[in-house]
């Protein structure tokens, strides 16, 4: 069910991956008609930052993959152990199995601290991305120019409309990586061997 939910979520967010980019462009088309060249290097500041956060989105998902993958080391060594505990209480194996349990667990602190970290980040440019387009666009315009209020309250409406796509672009890069990984468990599920008819039967009382 968790893994369908996944499937689920990534479909609503699957759009912004495009949109979130026609979106940008499309804002910072309708900058450039209303404050004029100005805007320009505002233009080329989100040139800059947009694929920045493609990229760290990026980033993250595979982190996130390689997190799944030793997450999943480490559940099957631990489905062994408990398999097993009373040999590994006999032979004393314990100190063993506990040092490869905590390499395991090194290894997954040191990946989220890498996705905690590339998070940071990304939070980071969606608080101060709009903020410095404006000051480069305010302080563009005033070079060649004065700024009235109108101008002013308008580019600050239109970029806080542009929050929207760096908060979506990076969510929807990591719902689709953890739908791919869903869809490759639910395969699996699926492609398992049928119980034969003598292994279906129900175990008769007595």
């Amino acid at each position: 069910a968790k893994d369908c939910s996944k499937v689920a979520e990534a479909c609503t967010s699957l759009q912004f991956l495009w949109s979130g980019v026609f979106e940008s462009i499309g804002i910072f088309a309708v900058l450039i008609g209303f404050v004029g060249v100005s805007a320009l290097p505002g233009l080329g500041l989100l040139l800059i930052c947009l694929p920045l956060q493609y990229i760290l989105g990026m980033w993250m998902a595979l982190k996130k993959y390689d997190l799944t993958k030793i997450a999943k080391e480490r559940i099957k060594l631990m489905e062994e152990i408990l398999r097993g505990i009373k040999l590994v209480k006999i032979y004393g194996w314990g100190d063993k199995f506990q040092s490869s349990i905590c390499a395991f667990r090194k290894q997954e602190a040191a990946v989220l601290f890498g996705i905690n970290t590339i998070k940071s980040v990304i939070l980071a440019l969606i608080f101060t991305c709009p903020p410095m387009f404006c000051i480069v666009i305010f302080g563009t315009h005033e070079a060649f120019g004065d700024l009235d209020a109108t101008m002013a309250f308008t580019t600050l409406t239109f970029f806080n409309t542009l929050r929207l796509p760096f908060v979506k672009l990076p969510k929807s890069l990591r719902d689709v990586l953890d739908a791919r990984l869903a869809l490759d468990r639910i395969q699996a599920f699926l492609l398992e061997r049928d119980l034969a008819d003598d292994d279906a039967k129900p175990l008769e009382a007595g």
